[in-house]
């Protein structure tokens, strides 16, 4: 795993860890009751260290609150990995969807 030790963030084997693990878990944290500001969820499909499924989980539980009324839109990069997108023409697509993004909720488009 990229030179990682595989419980380097904890383990769910320890009590405390896990305890710790779900304190800091955006996924186990999301309250019902709030209504989260606007979010643009950004994922490669081809991550080798946080797997694209769980950035589904996420939008789809942030989006599956009667609460949420600002926009949660999840963005899947084919054939990228962690950081970005590989070729050029991907990787300005990126940029072009974030500020977008940010623009329409700005009220700037």
């Amino acid at each position: 795993m990229n030179g990682f030790h595989h419980d380097i963030y904890g383990t769910i084997t320890d009590s405390t860890s896990f305890t710790n693990l779900l304190n800091y878990s955006p996924y186990h944290n999301i309250k019902a009751n709030i209504n989260y500001p606007a979010m643009l969820i950004v994922t490669g499909e081809n991550d080798d260290r946080v797997p694209s499924f769980n950035s589904y989980k996420f939008a789809a539980a942030l989006q599956n609150r009667t609460a949420q009324k600002n926009p949660v839109l999840l963005n899947v990069i084919e054939q990228s990995g962690h950081n970005t997108a590989a070729k050029l023409s991907e990787r300005l697509d990126e940029r072009a969807a974030k500020l977008g993004f940010i623009m329409y909720q700005l009220g700037m488009d």
